[in-house]
């Protein structure tokens, strides 16, 4: 189980709701939204910075859409029933089912689109059985394994939960870690075989120890399960795969995925899992019309609380002699400041220190005013495995011949969240791949003030470019407005209009997004 979060913990929007007897969380009443924390400049501090973004590219980018773009459309009536049609826009896909949950889906590259950029996102949407929807947005990351670990996790978190969907709608917490772990696997899997050079470290006798720890096996052996990789690097330092004539080291193989994943039990029950910081979010409207949100998983980002309690209770019982990584705000000018203080013996939020972050010209990363932050994870020497103990042995003519006490030094990590698959280096020192989980009564919207209620799940690509307010006024129309043709047709611009957004700001730097759409009222 995961902490809860401190007295100090920076909280959502909006009120968090109440859990019932059974372990719901019952959504807030409607109440009026305020931002956790505003700094008057913070939104003109983004568009400065946008702007000079874009005048130091010297480029001037007209937002078109793009054929790149996937959008894809599901409702409900007959699970047997598929049909698929060619748009524009990309595809659109009709599903029905036995409850009547519309949704649609959209991804893209970023930026204008068909340059040969890569896109790191994945999603599904399935329905295993007549009572079950699931779906899932994962952003990967890192330049070399980034893709393939979002694709990985993507495909078996699906795969799992849509073979074990009778032990998912008996018990959907213990299925969601599981399907979790499984893709965490996978991705490790996956990249061994792409890689055939690479090197596990830590796999064997390590996880067993940590594993036979009586106080918190699952939760020892969701970081070390399998150890970490490394990959060899060009000495140069750039990402790009070596040749065999280039001069390389061995350090930690870099790439990993964020997951969130919802599922629907009987149009009536939400369950929502997640690691990192593509987030889930109810919109939809108050009785009076006005836009509201609720996150339904928090961010498991560098500016939590609970989770830099719960990264330091793990290394003092399961790494003690390993340095504890670092929550920093991660300034241009190379200054790295810490994100939390301590006080009367406990940690904090070093409210000081985000001043000295803003005078330190700190960027504003989304347009609800949040600074750049990080977690470091500190450099560690370790012992090559010999070429006969854990990994098998290697053509002599692609890796460096080892010897059994070769030592090398695995270079320092920077991650942008505290909860991801993948990611084997980190997670060696404390990030986890463990979902935080919730439920939720669908039966309860009503009576809790939600009028139209909609639920988003989107990579950061998305929920970056706007306040959630924002979100909820442009996806739900309010009382009194004649709704567009299809829930479909609504998605596809408000994602193009996110897309235009983001490419104005940063041309083809901008990250690539992806969403999966659903109304929870039966709208269509």
């Amino acid at each position: 189980p995961n902490p809860p979060a401190g007295p100090n913990e920076p909280t959502s929007p909006t009120e968090t709701g109440s859990t019932t007897a059974a372990g719901e969380t019952k959504p807030a009443a409607a109440t009026k939204v305020t931002v956790s924390r505003q700094r008057p400049s913070s939104i003109e501090k983004y568009e400065r910075q946008t702007r000079d973004f874009r005048r130091t590219e010297g480029m001037t980018i007209t937002a078109v859409a793009s054929s790149k773009s996937v959008a894809s459309s599901l409702r409900a009536k007959s699970r047997h029933s598929l049909s698929l049609k060619k748009s524009s826009g990309g595809i659109t896909e009709t599903v029905e089912a036995d409850f009547f949950t519309p949704s649609s889906c959209f991804t893209h590259e970023g930026g204008v689109g068909g340059k040969g950029k890569e896109n790191q996102d994945a999603h599904f949407i399935a329905q295993p059985s007549d009572e079950l929807l699931v779906a899932g947005v994962f952003d990967g990351h890192g330049k070399r394994y980034g893709q393939v670990a979002a694709q990985t996790a993507a495909s078996t978190v699906k795969a799992f939960l849509c073979e074990q969907h009778a032990a998912l709608q008996e018990s959907p917490t213990e299925t969601l870690q599981q399907a979790f772990a499984a893709a965490h696997a996978a991705i490790r899997s996956v990249m061994l075989r792409r890689q055939p050079t690479m090197l596990l470290v830590g796999g064997g006798a390590e996880r067993k120890a940590v594993d036979a720890t009586p106080e918190s096996p699952s939760r020892a052996g969701v970081h070390a399960a399998g150890g970490f990789l490394l990959d060899l690097y060009k000495e140069d330092g750039s990402d790009d795969a070596p040749s065999d004539l280039d001069a390389v080291h061995w350090d930690a193989a870099d790439g990993g995925t964020t997951a969130t994943v919802v599922v629907v039990i009987k149009g009536k029950r939400l369950i929502v899992a997640a690691v990192g910081d593509s987030s889930a979010a109810l919109v939809g409207r108050d009785q009076d019309g006005q836009p509201k949100h609720q996150l339904l998983v928090g961010e498991h980002s560098p500016t939590s609380l609970a989770e830099f309690e719960r990264i330091s209770q793990w290394r003092r019982e399961f790494r003690p002699r390993q340095a504890m990584p670092r929550f920093v705000y991660d300034c241009p000018d190379g200054e790295m400041i810490d994100v939390f203080g301590e006080k009367n013996g406990k940690a904090v939020l070093d409210k000081n220190a985000e001043k000295e972050a803003d005078k330190h010209d700190c960027m504003v990363k989304t347009s609800r005013g949040d600074l750049v932050t990080c977690v470091v994870i500190p450099e560690e020497s370790v012992v090559l495995p010999s070429p006969r103990g854990e990994c098998e042995k290697k053509e002599a003519a692609t890796t460096p011949e080892l010897s059994a006490a070769e030592v090398v030094l695995v270079d320092e990590q920077l991650i942008a969240m505290t909860r991801s698959l993948g990611d084997f280096y980190a997670h060696h020192h404390g990030v986890s791949a463990e979902p935080e989980i919730e439920m939720f009564n669908l039966n309860r919207l009503a009576e809790s003030g939600w009028r139209a209620p909609h639920l988003l799940l989107a990579t950061d690509g998305i929920w970056d470019m706007w306040t959630y307010d924002e979100v909820a006024e442009r996806l739900v129309p309010a009382a009194g407005e004649r709704p567009s043709s299809s829930l479909s047709a609504d998605f596809l611009h408000f994602c193009e209009s996110t897309r235009a957004k983001s490419c104005e700001y940063f041309n083809e730097a901008a990250d690539n997004l992806t969403g999966v759409f659903l109304s929870l009222d039966g709208q269509k």
